[in-house]
């Protein structure tokens, strides 16, 4: 009985499978109209149903139409299903993508979708004219200063509206994502002061630029606290 009931599992995992396999073969040669009807096709109780729901609401917006939302709970795929839809809609319908926005519990994405799901967010509420948006505006030149496409543009934009110390802490998130040269252009913004000094010594080092940092190190005052902690780098 075990073994009949695990050969029907097996043959209905390799059913949708081979479903899943038509619609990537389809999307391979360019019939995006049958890939898109065979990934839809997938049931939701199939293990390749993440993927094949992905590709489905993906190539239903690729051929000009609408895609549909279903019944979204807690599961990762689901939050990636509104976070997809609050997207598509964010130009056309800024309110119904901000609503759908709201659902997406972020703790649920991926750290490396974080960055581009705070510009959406950031877009939405820009375009809907919501003062929170100057918030998530400043959140982007911060904590995603590293990030080249939603960070780094929307920091080097801003850069005149940010104090001194959220201009460090920019930095400093340029500095442990290796953004070295980054970094170094963004702290010519700042004034001179033996907080910078240290800061460009510190990074002309970690880029073996030794002849530039010896320079800089010597324009820190040496009853400083920068003096002495630039001599232990």
């Amino acid at each position: 009985m075990f073994s009949k009931v695990l050969l029907s599992l097996v043959f209905v995992s390799f059913s949708f499978a081979s479903t899943f396999e038509v619609g990537l073969n389809l999307l391979e040669k360019g019939k995006i109209a049958e890939a898109k009807k065979t990934f839809c096709k997938v049931p939701d109780k199939s293990i390749f149903f993440p993927y094949a729901d992905y590709y489905c609401q993906y190539l239903t917006v690729a051929t000009g139409n609408e895609p549909a939302l279903n019944s979204a709970g807690n599961l990762a795929v689901d939050q990636y299903k509104l976070f997809f839809l609050s997207k598509f809609y964010m130009d056309k319908k800024p309110d119904y993508a901000y609503s759908l926005l709201k659902k997406i519990d972020s703790r649920a994405l991926h750290k490396d979708d974080i960055p581009e799901f705070t510009f959406v967010k950031y877009s939405i509420l820009k375009s809907l004219n919501k003062k929170e948006y100057k918030k998530i505006e400043k959140q982007l030149a911060i904590d995603y200063a590293y990030d080249e496409i939603y960070g780094y543009p929307i920091l080097e934009k801003i850069l005149p509206e940010l104090s001194q110390s959220e201009i460090y802490r920019a930095v400093d998130r340029l500095i442990i994502h290796r953004k070295f040269n980054k970094a170094l252009k963004i702290l010519n913004s700042v004034d001179d002061s033996d907080k910078k000094f240290f800061y460009q010594v510190s990074i002309l080092l970690k880029q073996r630029r030794y002849l530039e940092a010896e320079n800089r190190f010597y324009l820190i005052k040496k009853n400083s606290k920068y003096y002495h902690l630039a001599l232990y780098k």
